[in-house]
C-alpha cells in the first residue's frame, strides 16, 4: 500500500451533487461536494477512522476523526 499506516479506505463519488455544468468536453470536474471518504489508520497500535464528507449546512467538505 502506498500509505503504510492506512489499513482500509472507502471512497464514494456522487456526481449528482455537483451543481456545475459539464465543460466543452462534456465531463465534470471532481469536487469535494462529490466525495464521501472513510479511511482507517493504524499507527503503532493506535487506530482511528478519519472521514472526508461534504456538510451541506457548512457548504464545505469537512475532514474529521470519526472514531
Amino acid at each position: 500500500m502506498v500509505q503504510p499506516f492506512v489499513e482500509d479506505a472507502e471512497v464514494h463519488i456522487d456526481p449528482t451533487v455537483n451543481n456545475k455544468k459539464p465543460g466543452v468536453y462534456k465531463y465534470l470536474t471532481l469536487s469535494g461536494e462529490m466525495l464521501d471518504v472513510r479511511i482507517k489508520i493504524n499507527y503503532d497500535g493506535n487506530v482511528i477512522v478519519a472521514r472526508l464528507k461534504y456538510i451541506p449546512e457548512m457548504d464545505y467538505p469537512l475532514m474529521y476523526i470519526e472514531e
